[in-house]
């Protein structure tokens, strides 16, 4: 049985994997850093746990296409057409995996409840990012609160802040509504994904980390801090 489940969740990640790279979501080396997060996840949660991945990857999607081109002229959209590498699927979803895993192992509900948080945190710094380029009125620094270009590192926008609180609620809503976490577990992912992105503003305005280590560790205080709201 244990093989069996492990199988399906190869083959369901390898069909929506190849189907990602088909229609430009991944590129190569993200097909295999899809398979090494995707795996795991759906074998840990299962594929209600795994539909929230999903979820996440779809709404990301969607947000790095739209507008492509008025972000590229404004230096501000993902590189390569925003199919994604390994180093995204490893940055943006290693601790929500990590949290999956010990959902298997400890049975604490706190650690799905982790594993949404963390994946809201990731979509709602994608959706900060896309969306506040194109419809943000003004874009500050967290490092002195001043005006910056749009895409700066560590800079917001309140349209783009709103947009990404959306997006986690909403990633928040599909996890509740697939019985992954409870319902009022909903606003700790929220409070969770806004703290993160905070914490990663902040220490993106001062340039302390490469920008793959930012997200890893916004979706890591992200998660953290959910979790500690149901402790």
């Amino acid at each position: 049985m244990m093989w069996q489940h492990l199988l399906v969740a190869l083959g369901v990640n390898l069909v929506l994997s190849f189907l990602a790279w088909k229609i430009g979501g991944v590129r190569g080396s993200g097909v295999w850093g899809g398979l090494l997060v995707g795996v795991p996840i759906y074998y840990c949660l299962g594929l209600s746990g795994f539909l929230v991945l999903v979820g996440m990857f779809v709404i990301g999607t969607v947000l790095t296409k739209f507008g492509y081109g008025k972000k590229a002229a404004m230096g501000a959209a993902e590189d390569r057409k925003g199919a994604r590498g390994a180093s995204h699927a490893l940055a943006n979803v290693g601790v929500a995996t990590l949290a999956a895993i010990l959902a298997l192992i400890t049975n604490n509900p706190v650690f799905p409840l982790a594993y949404v948080a963390a994946l809201a945190t990731s979509a709602m710094d994608t959706a900060g990012s896309e969306l506040g380029p194109l419809y943000g009125k003004k874009t500050i620094s967290l490092k002195n609160l001043r005006p910056v270009p749009p895409g700066t590192e560590g800079a917001v926008s309140l349209e783009g802040t709103l947009g990404g609180l959306l997006v986690a609620a909403l990633l928040g809503l599909l996890g509740a509504g697939l019985g992954v976490i409870s319902w009022p577990g909903v606003l700790f992912v929220v409070l969770g994904a806004f703290i993160g992105n905070l914490y990663e503003g902040i220490l993106g305005s001062r340039k302390l980390l490469p920008h793959s280590w930012l997200n890893a560790t916004n979706t890591l205080v992200g998660a953290l801090a959910a979790s500690l709201f149901l402790l």
